[in-house]
């Protein structure tokens, strides 16, 4: 069995970025943002750019799926 291939990032129609699940704790561990109660985190559009940044400085393949359009992946072939 294969493991997770990417970090996934999901955006919808709001001005936030959301992660869930097993996701939430790499961006937990990396930008130290909050956890919730249900698994989730998210960041504003504001710090997208420093985000992505970190991510890729990091060679952490990742997915951004939007609900309006094909998802923006990065693939180092790694996830962690």
């Amino acid at each position: 069995m294969r493991g997770k291939q990417y970090l996934e990032i999901f955006k919808n129609n709001s001005c936030f970025y959301h992660a869930y699940g097993i996701d939430t704790y790499i961006i937990n561990l990396i930008f130290n943002y909050k956890v919730l109660p249900n698994n989730k985190c998210g960041f504003p559009e504001s710090v997208y750019e420093k985000v992505i940044e970190k991510i890729e400085d990091l060679k952490i393949s990742y997915q951004i799926i939007y609900n309006d359009r094909k998802p923006k992946i990065k693939n180092y072939k790694i996830l962690y």
